[in-house]
């Protein structure tokens, strides 16, 4: 499975202020308090994920690796490190 430049998460698109509400419709009404991207994205393992991401060298890097660190840590937890890759473009 491939996930090319997807949002670091729900929360990041209803918390920043200055949003692009094209972004809207790909979001999940109610979905914060029980769930957000990462959390979907882990329930991928442990099948073969890779995400590549658009590298900006600024603040959006750091939003995916604190976002998809917990990614990685579950496919390390199930002894499938090599299963999951995050890639910046």
């Amino acid at each position: 499975m491939l996930f090319l430049d997807p949002k670091p998460s729900f929360q990041y698109v209803v918390s920043n202020k200055d949003y692009n509400p094209a972004h809207i419709p790909f979001t999940v009404a109610g979905a914060l308090p029980h769930y957000d991207l990462p959390d979907l994205t882990a329930a991928f393992a442990p099948r073969k994920l890779m995400l590549v991401v658009e590298a900006d060298g600024g603040a959006m890097d750091s939003l995916y690796s604190q976002a998809y660190d917990f990614v990685k840590e579950h496919y390390k937890s199930l002894n499938k490190a090599n299963n999951f890759c995050h890639r910046k473009d």
